[in-house]
C-alpha cells in the first residue's frame, strides 16, 4: 500500500441539532479500494459530500495530499483529483454515451464555446471512445451512440462512471453503484471498479449496502453508525466483529 492520499480530522456536521457526522477521523491511502457501510442514516453519504466539497464540516478538516480542502468548490475539488459519482444517476439523457463522456473531457480542458459546434471536438473523440471501452459500453454492441435514456438503469450507472473516468481522477467517490442493478449488472460492475483499481491506479472509495459486493472489492471497510466511526478492518474482520454485528448486521435482517 503507497502513502496517505486522503484524509478527514475530526470532520462533524450538523444538520439542526442532529450530528450527520461526528468527529470522524478517516484515512485512505493511494491505491486502496474503501467501503463505507453502516445503517441507513448512519453518515455514508454525508462523509462522501464532505470530502467532495458538497458540504462543508462544522468542524474539521478535510485534506488532500496533506492540502486542506475542506471549503474548496467541488470544481476545484475535481481539479485536484477526486470525482465522485451519484446514488442517482447523473448523466445526460438526450445525449449518446459517446456525447456524454466528450462533453465530460470539453469540460475538463477548456472554458465552453456555445457558438461552436459539437463536430468540432473531434480531438476529445478518440479518448471518449476508450473511456467507454474500458467500462464496457462498445460501439459493437450499439451502446456508444445509444441516447442515455435509452441505456439500462444499469448502463447508465457504468456510463456515469465513465464520465467521471473523463475527469482523470486519482480518487473515485462511488455512492452505492450498484443500486437498482440486476445480479448480472452487479457482477459486471464488481468486475469493473476492480479493473480500474488495478489498471488505472485509482483510489476509490466506495459506500455500498450490498455485502457481497463489499466483500468481493474493498481491501478495507469502514463502519458508520450514528454518523461516528463503529469498527475499521477486513471484511472478514468486519464480518468477525462482534460490535458490528450487533448494530448493522442485525439491522439488515
Amino acid at each position: 500500500m503507497d502513502k496517505l492520499l486522503l484524509e478527514t480530522r475530526g470532520v462533524t456536521k450538523f444538520f439542526g441539532r442532529m450530528s450527520a457526522v461526528f468527529e470522524v477521523d478517516f484515512s485512505v491511502s493511494a491505491g486502496e479500494i474503501r467501503a463505507i457501510i453502516g445503517p441507513n442514516g448512519a453518515g455514508k453519504s454525508t462523509l462522501l459530500k464532505l470530502i467532495f466539497g458538497e458540504l462543508v464540516p462544522d468542524r474539521g478538516l478535510v485534506l488532500f495530499k496533506g492540502r486542506e480542502i475542506s471549503r474548496l468548490p467541488t470544481y476545484v475539488i475535481a481539479r485536484l483529483g477526486i470525482s465522485k459519482s451519484y446514488q442517482i444517476t447523473n448523466v445526460f439523457p438526450r445525449l449518446s454515451a459517446l456525447e456524454n463522456v466528450r462533453v465530460a473531457l470539453q469540460a475538463r480542458s477548456m472554458t465552453f464555446n456555445f457558438w461552436r459546434k459539437a463536430t468540432y471536438f473531434t480531438q476529445f473523440t478518440a479518448e471518449a471512445h476508450e473511456i467507454l471501452k474500458m467500462v464496457g459500453l462498445t460501439a459493437d454492441r450499439g451502446q456508444e451512440q445509444e441516447l442515455a435514456c435509452n441505456l439500462s438503469h444499469g448502463e447508465q450507472k457504468i456510463l456515469e462512471m465513465g464520465v467521471t473516468l473523463a475527469a482523470n481522477p486519482e480518487v473515485l467517490l462511488l455512492d452505492e453503484p450498484t443500486a437498482g442493478m440486476s445480479a448480472e449488472e452487479t457482477s459486471l460492475t464488481i468486475s469493473l471498479i476492480k479493473k480500474l483499481g488495478s489498471e488505472r491506479h485509482l483510489t476509490i472509495i466506495l459506500v455500498e449496502h450490498k455485502i457481497e459486493v463489499v466483500n468481493a472489492i474493498a481491501e478495507r471497510v469502514t463502519v458508520l453508525h450514528q454518523g461516528r466511526i463503529l469498527a475499521e478492518g477486513t471484511p472478514k474482520e468486519i464480518q468477525n466483529n462482534e460490535n458490528v454485528r450487533s448494530i448493522y448486521y442485525r439491522a439488515r435482517k
